[in-house]
């Protein structure tokens, strides 16, 4: 595909659309995910870094665990005999798993990225 035919692609209605209700579904999760740790996986974003840093970090937090969780039940999942039946019983499972991955990547990566920011002694801002 060439970067004229992506440039096309990204300008369709369709996919800014579809783009919007991806990033409106991370958000929710990563809103319900805060609420239930109670502001702790979004903890890093209070610390005294680098906004570059905190912007990578951020980035990498959102975009990673959705790569993840878009990644993880095709390439590796289906190989496990019992999540191979349920995909093939009922196809729902597909997106079951990829909900309950990427909630489950944005509490871990939330979590890892706050304990290192406590690990290496960041001072916490005063709000």
């Amino acid at each position: 595909m060439s970067n004229i035919s992506l440039l096309l692609l990204s300008a369709r209605p369709e996919t800014r659309f579809w783009a919007g209700i991806v990033f409106l579904l991370v958000a929710a999760l990563a809103y319900l995910a805060n609420k239930l740790t109670r502001g702790y996986i979004i903890g890093y974003t209070q610390y005294k870094i680098n906004e570059r840093v905190k912007a990578t970090l951020m980035g990498v937090h959102g975009f990673g665990s959705l790569i993840l969780a878009l990644m993880l039940p095709n390439n590796y999942l289906n190989e496990i005999e019992f999540v191979g039946k349920l995909y093939e019983e009922n196809e729902l499972w597909i997106a079951t798993s990829i909900l309950l991955l990427l909630f489950t990547f944005i509490i871990l990566f939330g979590t890892v990225f706050t304990l290192a920011a406590r690990l290496f002694g960041a001072d916490k801002t005063r709000s």
